[in-house]
């Protein structure tokens, strides 16, 4: 995620909230399924963690801790990972949080095609 698509778009409570920008970039984003924005906020993470940017990808990680749902277990468990990300971040530990977003960004790639095989 660029500057130009950060701008475009605000995430509140689960739901894009538009500002003016891009048209195109705009409808895109409006129009994306809830998978593709998840894996475009963990590709912004990890664009950033690689840069050593702790705001942005502290930003981007707020976002996914937004999209949780603590009622359930594996919600509990990202959150704690998150959390440990987060806390990395700030004392300058990249890689580790760069290992731990790659991976699971894999996981959720992983799971998405076997939805998709399954339909």
């Amino acid at each position: 995620m660029n500057s130009a698509e950060t701008n475009a778009y605000q995430r509140k409570s689960g739901r894009a909230t538009v500002r003016a920008g891009n048209p195109y970039l705009t409808k895109e984003i409006m129009e994306a399924p809830q998978e593709k924005l998840l894996l475009k906020t963990y590709d912004y993470a990890l664009l950033h963690c690689k840069k050593g940017d702790v705001n942005k990808t502290n930003r981007a990680i707020d976002v996914l801790l937004g999209g949780l749902d603590l009622q359930f277990e594996v919600a509990r468990e990202l959150y704690s990972l998150y959390m440990f990300c987060k806390d990395e971040m700030i004392k300058g530990n990249t890689e580790i949080v760069y290992v731990i977003l790659s991976n699971l960004k894999e996981s959720w790639v992983t799971a998405f095609n076997k939805e998709a095989i399954a339909v």
